[in-house]
């Protein structure tokens, strides 16, 4: 971390080297802000314009479109000489979360309702396991007390 603050953000740097441990307000820079927010803000736009695209064209162009975005934008963010440089790939990293926010709701609405029904297995299986276990182990006391008459 000390690394990327000395080469984005050198006045953060400086100012926790002289600063005491805050972690409410650690890192108290716009440009800290912008770099964070900007992914965040770029996905909620990208989400809305991967709508008429996925309807449009499918999910499988949505995707692609959404995972090239993300792997510029990571390239970019990795090769980054300036702060500039490293929003832009931010930008990119959110339209591509952004698009594949977009497809991954309808995917897994469709897994949903079979996870739901492996679920009931499961839970059903455990309770099971959990009520033998426990009338076990209260056999296996009540068999200790008798002994120790």
């Amino acid at each position: 971390m000390d690394d990327f603050l000395q080469n984005f953000f050198p006045a953060v740097y400086k100012h926790k080297l002289k600063a005491h441990e805050n972690n409410y307000c650690k890192y108290n820079n716009q440009g800290i802000s912008a770099f964070t927010s900007t992914l965040y803000i770029s996905g909620f736009i990208a989400s809305i314009v991967a709508a008429p695209v996925t309807r449009k064209y499918g999910r499988r162009t949505s995707i692609i479109i959404g995972g090239i975005n993300f792997l510029v934008g990571s390239a970019l963010n990795a090769a980054a000489v300036d702060l500039e440089m490293l929003i832009i790939g931010r930008v990119l990293q959110g339209v591509g979360i952004g698009f594949g926010n977009q497809v991954v709701a309808f995917s897994y609405i469709n897994l949903l309702s079979i996870l739901n029904r492996m679920q009931n297995i499961f839970d059903n299986k455990y309770w099971f396991i959990y009520i033998r276990r426990t009338i076990e182990k209260l056999y296996h006391v009540q068999n200790q007390i008798l002994k120790s008459r």
